[in-house]
């Protein structure tokens, strides 16, 4: 297993890879949908770190830690797969920050993939990219056809 949490300078980071995620961090494309694939857009593998926020949960999920860290894995029009260390619950909504990018979604599924690491889908409520040239927002909307990537 690899403790990715240990290089991280804040210590928030605390997601265990198994050793069948190893090669993690190498390599972002495109990820071809299969026959079977019911997406409606096609995937940008992403692999980069996040501050995410966990905004609300639903009722009896208590949280003890509402600031934290993730691992991208991949993003598309509609949608963000993130690795976190904790289950989440569908329905709760979580605000994401990372590459110069913000996202606010809903948690639509989560999977154990190991210990202390958990494989998050969630559908995109809102989409911004931060604007260099006088660091504004420009909303994004996640409901459209427009390309987020």
């Amino acid at each position: 297993m690899s403790f990715i949490g240990a290089t991280s300078k804040s210590g928030r980071l605390k997601v265990i890879l198994p050793p069948s995620m190893s090669n993690y961090f190498l390599g972002a494309e495109f990820i071809p949908s299969s026959s079977n694939d019911s997406r409606r857009f096609q995937r940008l593998r992403i692999r980069c770190r996040a501050a995410i926020r966990i905004e609300s949960s639903p009722k009896g999920v208590e949280r003890s830690e509402r600031d934290s860290e993730v691992l991208i894995q991949d993003i598309s029009q509609s949608g963000i797969g993130f690795l976190w260390h904790e289950a989440m619950h569908a329905g709760e909504i979580v605000f994401l920050r990372f590459q110069g990018r913000q996202v606010r979604a809903e948690i639509v599924r989560c999977k154990e993939i190991g210990p202390r690491c958990f494989e998050c889908g969630a559908s995109m409520l809102f989409f911004k990219n931060l604007e260099e040239s006088d660091f504004t927002f420009q909303d994004v909307d996640c409901t459209t056809k427009h390309s987020v990537l």
